[in-house]
């Protein structure tokens, strides 16, 4: 494949998109930074002027204010770092959606260069991969706590394929010498799928080298700036109906290609034999004793009748002017009473009621098994939502049914402080670690206990004695065959269970997401289907069925005419000759044989499909390959940290010239993905020149200015539209339910009074 796509020369032949494609790729991999030890040594980082201690800006100041932005102060780094980004670089496959990232600073991060004592610290980037894309921003030389300028590279807008997608995250040491590779310092992955849309973010995270093993610690901290926005919030929860698609992303350099699996996996390769993973994979099942923790409160709180769902009323209280905010109070109602949160045991109740049907129906488990699925899945919903801290919340169903139902959500964008709900929210983790030290310390002494009842009772056999003496040779431990070889003799054996135990780790970790809302789409998704069944099978004759079931069962296996089942056929294949039995048995393996060569050659177009798009994707990408996962597939989860902040972005109108100038890619440098389509030959997909959808001036009139024009072409809101269907819908049954009557007695008057006059005049 690979030399039919070069030319006599060896030099790689495409079309002009191809030749756009690869100079806009290489535009947008070049990055400023890592100077080396060199530079370190001569050039001066810092000084003081008037006093006041002033810093290099690095990599290099703005363009268009040098002198201003050379040498900055602490504070003015700070705010000049939180600036509006000068340029973006567009990138991705995806049509579901935009997201919006801006890398701003890291901080804390460990010293990896050797050079320390002439000032050569880590020269940080950051590399970042998602979906189909990998991009990387400059390098900061020589900083422990970089930031990134607005007018350096550090803006992406990557384009959404599916509502799983995560975006990782990977910072690293430079490394400017041959054959060696940036060094990790640490990586995080950004889960997209509970963040909502017209919400500007603040992450803050720390980051660690591996999010798959038991033990890892911080190496720093990161802060991003981040921002959805979806293109049609019904097809975002539609999609998750197909199989999420395989995605593998390609680089041209082994550094890159070490970055991007760094950045997606993390330091250690678990998919390399190795005794530690195995352990850690152990470990790791021996954790899922947390799962009884929620099975133990939700049992608990069921049967105690303790309250779920929150409701206020007023109790009685001392007479006070002022509550507690300070707010004056007016009116003896509200001066001698006080607002009390209580919760009413929603669950125990409904599960008293359908027990007590239950009993007296029987029929209805199935159809009420369903709804069982759908109401624990909405009751672990409800736990994370009422969780103090607002990182921990997910989706409701609700919202996600709103969006599929109406094409929009009604909720509200995030709106969160720094540092909210900080105290509860570390109260409720301390409390919930120290009921897991609790249970790890209770098994451990089960476990402990267990050895030493093994151990009493091993010694109790010693003292009895053997009674079945062996006297043949031993073999092995010194005997025949007792070599034992130097290299592992347990490789060809646990590498196979390593990699079992990955997979079952992998797929109960997938479970688990979905549990808890995690991945948030999918648990609706079930949500919805068990409901479905619910209904379907409450109408469902269960007693007929299994009855008439019963009796065919019965009456087909068990009759007497099974008698003529044996003479005319059961015998005929019980007395089959040699040679018939032989004609038989060929038959059965000419059509297995069949299949087997119909499922081959299906297999075989496959292998050749994904060798072509394999060779394809070397040859515009690059010769280097790495897998990104869609689903969640990570052990950890990576949470923001409570100085993280949510604010509602709400763009002011704008004229059309200048909208229309930002949906055409002002400021931003467009970068196909690397997904590509076609079976015969593999190719990008094209390039929109304009976010515009055809015929219109803009993909979003409700942004112009009322003076622009296109605006009155804007759309109406959900509940503007909402509204006037329904009032159609009103007027039409009205209309319907007077109007008819008066139109029959109408017509009829008139056909009476017709036929009256007819008779009159012509009898």
């Amino acid at each position: 494949m690979k030399k039919l796509l070069a030319d006599k020369n060896g030099k790689k032949r495409g079309g002009e998109g191809a030749m756009q494609h690869e100079k806009a790729v290489a535009d947008a991999a070049k990055v400023k930074g890592g100077k080396g030890i060199m530079s370190t040594i001569v050039q001066k980082r810092e000084k003081t002027v008037d006093g006041v201690k002033k810093y290099r800006v690095r990599p290099d100041p703005d363009p268009k204010r040098p002198e201003a932005t050379a040498w900055m102060t602490e504070d003015e780094i700070e705010r000049e770092a939180l600036g509006e980004s000068h340029h973006w670089l567009d990138i991705g496959s995806g049509n579901l959606g935009k997201v919006y990232l801006e890398i701003i600073k890291c901080e804390g991060l460990p010293q990896l260069d050797s050079g320390g004592f002439v000032g050569d610290k880590t020269d940080a980037f950051v590399n970042i991969v998602h979906e189909d894309c990998v991009v990387k921003t400059d390098v900061i030389d020589d900083c422990l706590s970089p930031r990134w300028m607005p007018w350096t590279k550090r803006a992406f807008v990557f384009h959404l394929m599916h509502t799983s997608s995560q975006i990782f995250i990977g910072v690293f040491d430079f490394d400017a010498g041959i054959g060696n590779d940036h060094d990790l310092i640490g990586r995080v992955s950004v889960d997209l799928s509970n963040l909502r849309p017209k919400t500007e973010y603040i992450l803050d995270y720390s980051i660690y080298k591996t999010a798959k093993m038991s033990k890892r610690e911080p190496h720093g901290k990161i802060t991003i700036r981040l921002r959805l926005d979806y293109t049609d919030e019904r097809q975002m929860v539609l999609t998750n109906l197909q199989p999420p698609p395989t995605i593998f992303v390609n680089v041209d350099d082994k550094k890159d290609f070490m970055c991007a699996y760094y950045t997606v996996s993390g330091k250690y390769n678990m998919e390399a034999y190795n005794l530690g993973t195995i352990h850690a994979y152990i470990e790791e099942l021996m954790s899922l004793m947390e799962v009884t923790l929620y099975i133990q409160d939700a049992i608990i709180n069921l049967l105690m009748w303790r309250g779920h769902s929150p409701f206020t009323i007023r109790a009685p209280c001392s007479p006070r002017d002022e509550d507690e905010s300070g707010q004056k109070l007016e009116g003896f109602f509200q001066k001698c009473t006080k607002p009390v949160k209580m919760f009413f045991p929603t669950y125990s109740l409904n599960v008293f009621l359908v027990g007590i049907y239950l009993v007296e129906h029987p029929t209805l488990v199935p159809s009420f098994s369903f709804a069982w699925i759908a109401w624990v899945l909405i009751a672990v919903m409800n736990y994370r939502l009422n969780n103090p801290s607002p990182w921990n919340k997910c989706k409701s169903f609700r919202e996600l049914f709103e969006m599929l139902v109406l094409g929009k959500s009604q909720v509200p964008p995030d709106n969160i402080s720094r540092y909210e709900n900080w105290k509860k929210s570390k109260e409720f983790m301390d409390k919930w670690k120290k009921r897991l030290e609790d249970v790890e310390k209770a098994g451990e002494k089960a476990r402990q206990q267990a050895l030493e009842d093994q151990q009493e009772y091993l010694r109790e056999i010693e003292e009895i004695g053997e009674t079945d003496v062996d006297i043949s040779t031993q073999k092995g431990k010194g005997g025949i065959g007792g070599v034992v070889s130097s290299i592992d003799p347990f490789k060809g054996v646990l590498h196979p269970i390593q990699q079992y135990l990955g997979i079952t780790c992998d797929w109960l970790r997938f479970t688990k997401n979905v549990i808890i809302w995690e991945e948030c789409f999918f648990a609706f998704w079930i949500c919805m289907g068990s409901l479905a069944l619910a209904i379907i099978f409450l109408f469902f004759p269960w007693a007929f069925m299994m009855r008439w079931t019963s009796r065919l069962l019965v009456w087909g296996l068990f009759g007497p005419w099974m008698k003529l089942v044996d003479i005319y056929w059961y015998k005929t294949i019980e007395n089959l000759s040699d040679e018939e039995r032989s004609k038989r048995i060929e038959e059965v393996r000419k059509l297995r044989k069949k299949q087997t060569a119909k499922a081959a050659a299906d297999a075989r177009i496959a292998r050749e499909n994904a060798k072509k798009l394999k060779a394809m994707k070397c040859y515009m990408f690059g010769n280097f390959i790495t897998k990104v996962p869609v689903l969640k597939f990570d052990r950890y989860r990576d949470i923001p940290l409570p100085s993280s902040s949510a604010t509602p972005h709400h763009p002011g109108p704008q004229k059309l010239a200048d909208l229309a100038m930002d949906e055409a890619g002002r400021n931003k440098t467009r970068v196909t993905g690397q997904q590509l389509v076609g079976d015969m030959i593999p190719a990008l997909e094209s390039v929109l020149t304009t976010e515009a959808p055809m015929g219109q001036p803009t993909a979003q009139p409700a942004l112009l200015e009322r003076s622009s024009p296109g605006a009155e072409v804007a759309k109406d809101s959900d509940i503007t539209a909402m509204t006037t269907i329904g009032a159609i819908i009103v007027a039409s049954g009205v209309l319907t339910f007077f109007g008819v009557p008066i139109l029959v007695s109408s017509t009829q008057w008139v056909t009476s009074t017709v036929t009256l006059w007819v008779t009159s005049h012509f009898s």
